[in-house]
């Protein structure tokens, strides 16, 4: 997969947090999932990489999910 744009990853993180609508504890970015023990926004501020990484990985595992979500808009 090439790496993904800023539009592609702000948009997939918007369906993986429910806009940050999650408990953190369920967010593969949050500091308990992350492997980084940073919160979301230092991630990615300092390792912005680690945190394409995850939503990336987070699109690849539930791709159908990302689809339906984006045609009920």
């Amino acid at each position: 997969m090439d790496k993904m744009s800023a539009e592609e990853y702000f948009k997939i993180k918007a369906i993986m947090t429910d806009n940050c609508g999650i408990n953190c504890d369920d967010c593969p970015l949050d500091m308990l999932n992350n492997d980084m023990s940073l919160d979301c926004s230092d991630l990615e501020l300092k390792f912005y990489g680690r945190a394409i990484e995850i939503v990336e990985n987070w699109a690849k595992d539930h791709r159908l999910d990302c689809w339906d979500r984006e045609i009920e808009k």
